[in-house]
């Protein structure tokens, strides 16, 4: 890893502290072998491995079997086998007001994605993506919420996240005027998942 802004010791730092507090080893994911700077990594788009970081902060880094996908690396590591990715989304990601949420530093609008399958009744879990520093819309337009997010609950500022990261823990309730209805996600760690969910439809 070249990440510079949170070095690789801090990132091992905390494998550290879920091992010492009990989390079984296999339920911790722990990837150090790509060369990486700072920001989401991206298997479709993005600023070549390890540059300078730069807007909007997401890489392309190759491995033995083509570009890493950290999105679908993370859902498959929460939800399990993931359904075969569609040749285009089913539906388009829309605008929420995240005001009745009161967190302080949240922009008035996040955006969701609901696949059609799950407009239409289907059972579906709700993954919440929280956007790292500087990659609110207001910032880098839609690279993070069409791009890679589910859901992106987005921040007012690029200061206002830093202090943030343990609202990444529980996923909050979805309003709904999103369209699906208020309904509340499980725990999005794997050491607490809910493992009755579905598997997740992109």
């Amino acid at each position: 890893m070249k990440d510079t802004t949170v070095v690789p010791r801090v990132v091992a730092a905390v494998r550290d502290h879920y091992a010492a507090a009990g989390v079984p080893p296999a339920r911790i994911a722990y990837t150090d072998t790509l060369a990486a700077s700072h920001g989401y990594l991206s298997a479709r788009f993005g600023n070549r491995c390890g540059e300078v970081p730069a807007p909007p902060y997401v890489e392309t880094c190759a491995t033995a079997t083509g570009p890493y996908d950290q999105p679908g690396a993370i859902l498959a590591w929460i939800y399990g086998a993931l359904q075969p990715k569609p040749g285009a989304p089913s539906s388009q990601p829309r605008a929420f007001n995240q005001r009745e949420f009161g967190a302080p530093g949240f922009a008035s609008t996040g955006y969701v994605y609901v696949p059609r399958q799950c407009e239409r009744g289907a059972a579906c879990a709700v993954h919440v993506v929280f956007h790292g520093c500087r990659q609110g819309a207001g910032a880098v337009g839609d690279a993070i919420y069409r791009r890679l997010a589910i859901t992106s609950g987005q921040t007012a500022t690029a200061s206002s996240c830093s202090t943030r990261r343990s609202s990444l823990r529980c996923c909050p309730s979805i309003p709904k005027a999103a369209g699906i209805g208020g309904a509340t996600a499980a725990w999005t760690s794997r050491a607490g998942a809910d493992t009755s969910l579905p598997p997740c439809v992109r």
